[in-house]
């Protein structure tokens, strides 16, 4: 774990594995959420990878940064992050939100990119007002309203629970600021230039982000494999950490034998 001054702001930013030589993969976390969302992913990828987890501005125990309204905001502020890392090019994996602030990494800094793995992420999302009348709500109503949205009806009540506790979430507010910054964004058809490898997994049970959303992905990007996982919803990283995990070890060795070949 590790602490970067980025805007004199202080990030957070989880690190796993970061052996010289190893490829880098930056784990983006979603709307309302923090970096412990991947603690099942970061455990299992750092023996392959070097695992690179930040919060990101006013999420978790990073500091805010004023400007922080879109997710191009995002984009340009992770890309920044990378580069005072200097991690060179890497494997972006974004999860709803994320997975749109990595597509936008990928277009802004096309050198910075190897890859792409976007989960729950669809070409444009969806944020109705109940969703906002649930977060600025006092009291209990936003975690019952989220164990519905972004679990699968298959999933323990206990182990949702523990997924959702206080820690992993955002305050409110911040929450409030990325659902709207998600209800704002779309990509549009003349982004299908984009060169870069990308697995889509989607959650069979995903009710935040459906799966005709994810599966309209494909049309927008090239060089796409599509993937949906059963009994998961939209925290299929956790739901389902094993079978994402193993897709996702196969994703990126698969960028380096393509990258070995290349070379060759």
């Amino acid at each position: 774990m590790i602490d970067v001054r980025l805007r004199q702001a202080t990030t957070f930013v989880r690190v796993e594995g970061a052996v010289a030589g190893q490829r880098p993969v930056v784990f983006i976390h979603g709307a309302g959420l923090s970096s412990l969302v991947w603690m099942l992913q970061l455990g299992a990828l750092s023996t392959c990878f070097a695992c690179y987890a930040p919060d990101l501005p006013g999420h978790g125990r990073s500091e805010d940064v004023p400007g922080m309204g879109s997710v191009g905001d995002y984009a340009r502020w992770l890309v920044e992050l990378v580069e005072t890392l200097d991690l060179g090019a890497v494997v972006w994996v974004g999860h709803g939100m994320g997975g749109a602030i990595a597509v936008e990494c990928a277009l802004a800094a096309p050198q910075r990119c190897l890859g792409l793995v976007l989960m729950a992420t669809g070409p444009r999302f969806s944020a109705p007002p109940i969703l906002f009348e649930a977060l600025r709500s006092p009291g209990a109503l936003w975690e019952l309203f989220a164990e519905d949205l972004f679990f699968s009806p298959s999933t323990s009540r206990t182990f949702i629970a523990k997924s959702m506790a206080d820690k992993i979430q955002s305050q409110r507010s911040v929450a409030v600021r990325d659902y709207k910054a998600c209800g704002a964004w779309a990509l549009e058809g003349e982004w299908q230039g984009l060169q870069k490898a990308c697995l889509i997994l989607g959650g069979r049970d995903d009710a935040l982000v459906p799966l005709p959303l994810v599966q309209a992905l494909p049309y927008v990007l090239s060089r796409v494999r599509l993937e949906i996982l059963d009994d998961a919803g939209h925290m299929m990283m956790l739901e389902q950490h094993r079978r994402c995990n193993e897709m996702l070890v196969q994703f990126i060795e698969a960028l380096g034998q393509e990258e070995s070949a290349g070379a060759a």
